[in-house]
């Protein structure tokens, strides 16, 4: 209410109570009227104020709710993703093995792709491994062919010394240098190999290497 009608809501009410035949009767029922009206807006007042009070905490309860349902939504999403990934991992790695296993079954021989190949540094004698290239070039075959088959032909475990020697700083004969090498050889004959330097108490390097060398000191060797 503006200032204005505050002074002719008063001019009313005090005209009113000059007319009447008793003004302070009339006066002292207009105040407590007043007084009633004061405390009614008072209350509305007080309630308002409450319920808008209860309001803004239940919308700030609800942003809240509705926050967190939102990072709980992402989190689930995250892991189900990272779930979702992991089968389509393991899923392809087990494809990856079953073919690779496929083609080693499979797939024929070749010469840049050959079945039963295995890459080693073995441990041998330069002159050793020399004469056996050598021999391959002689035979027209291939170096890896060759030693797989000195090793399934001739691997003679008891021409190799049953122990590791002296090292070669200590007896003056020459360094067995690590020599890279491929091996032509099946599954069943490499695990064979590997059982024969076991046998030996020498590692599969040099019991290859030693191999090597009682074959190219045999008495065939100028023969194959």
């Amino acid at each position: 209410m503006s200032g204005k009608q505050r002074a002719t809501r008063a001019a009313e009410l005090l005209a009113g109570v000059l007319s009447s035949s008793d003004p302070d009767r009339a006066a002292a029922g207009e105040i407590e009227w007043l007084e009633r009206a004061a405390e009614t807006a008072e209350r509305w007042q007080v309630q308002e104020e409450e319920f808008l009070a209860r309001a803004i905490e239940l919308m700030r309860r609800t942003e809240h709710a509705r926050a967190a349902a939102t990072r709980a939504a992402t989190a689930r999403a995250r892991i189900e993703d990272d779930r979702r990934y992991e089968k389509q991992r393991l899923r392809k790695n087990a494809l990856a093995r079953e073919r690779y296993a496929e083609r080693r079954r499979t797939e024929a021989a070749r010469v840049d792709k050959r079945t039963g190949m295995h890459a080693l540094a073995i441990e041998v004698d330069p002159a050793a491994y020399r004469a056996v290239k050598a021999e391959a070039l002689r035979q027209l075959c291939t170096i890896p062919a060759l030693i797989g088959d000195i090793l399934t032909g001739a691997s003679l475990p008891m021409a190799c010394p049953s122990a590791p020697g002296p090292r070669w700083r200590r007896t003056g004969a020459g360094r067995r240098a690590n020599q890279h090498v491929r091996i032509d050889l099946d599954d069943d004959a490499w695990e064979t190999v590997h059982a024969q330097a076991f046998a030996a108490v020498q590692p599969v390097s040099r019991w290859i290497g030693g191999a090597l060398e009682s074959w190219v000191r045999g008495p065939g060797a100028g023969a194959r």
